[in-house]
């Protein structure tokens, strides 16, 4: 694996309740830039929850304390949790996004380099078997991941992760956790509800008022006790 990839380092704020905050609770997003910091087991794509503070004085606080690369730290690559009780679990670390300690990546050094079948294999049984076998503890660490031997797959693998890492980003941003929520997978699929946004908005003109004044004439109906 060493031989097209390689670590771009780590963002290290030394002070996370100083410099770090869920993406819900800052408004200023020149400020404040996406970070990965470990997270549930997960595959293909997720756990992107969390933004840190990269306003010039932040910047020069890291630099400072030897906390990150500007050269490579945004640049796309593969993230995994550092720590875990389970079998690893590698993520696209979108570009633009930077990873902390807890949150090791890799980052492609050659223009062939095929993401989509590096993560493949990363998250094949082939892959948990060998790091399982080089590591044997709760942690997986850069140096454990660039030392796999590793053969490139046929291109169909690569359309197949193509498809997960779809799906991946489909389900993480249907909940409420991604800064890509837009409305909940449970109305999603739904054409005839008002809250799809059908195209011909009219056909529902009066359905919610209706049916709000049919739950209104049920309830004095009813006697609701606790």
């Amino acid at each position: 694996m060493d031989k097209d990839w390689r670590s771009p380092g780590r963002l290290k704020t030394h002070n996370n309740q100083k410099y770090l905050r869920y993406f819900w609770e800052v408004n200023d997003l020149r400020k404040w830039q996406s970070i990965c910091d470990g997270g549930d087991f997960r595959r293909w794509y997720g756990n992107l929850e969390e933004k840190v503070d990269f306003s010039d004085a932040a910047k020069s606080f890291y630099l400072g304390k030897g906390g990150y690369s500007a050269s490579y730290s945004t640049r796309k690559g593969i993230t995994w949790s550092e720590i875990t009780s389970s079998k690893t679990s590698f993520r696209i670390r979108p570009e633009g996004a930077f990873n902390s300690t807890t949150s090791p990546t890799i980052i492609s050094t050659a223009a062939d380099a095929r993401p989509n079948a590096v993560i493949a294999f990363l998250n094949s049984r082939v892959s948990a078997y060998l790091i399982e076998a080089i590591n044997p503890t709760l942690h997986t660490t850069i140096h454990d991941v660039l030392r796999l031997p590793y053969s490139v797959p046929p291109l169909s693998v690569e359309r197949l992760v193509g498809d997960n890492l779809t799906f991946s980003k489909q389900d993480w941003d249907s909940f409420e956790t991604s800064e890509g929520y837009a409305k909940h997978v449970m109305i999603s699929h739904i054409a005839e509800h008002p809250l799809s946004y059908p195209l011909k908005i009219g056909h529902y003109k009066g359905y919610v008022p209706k049916k709000c004044q049919e739950f209104r004439n049920y309830f004095r109906r009813v006697d609701i006790t606790w």
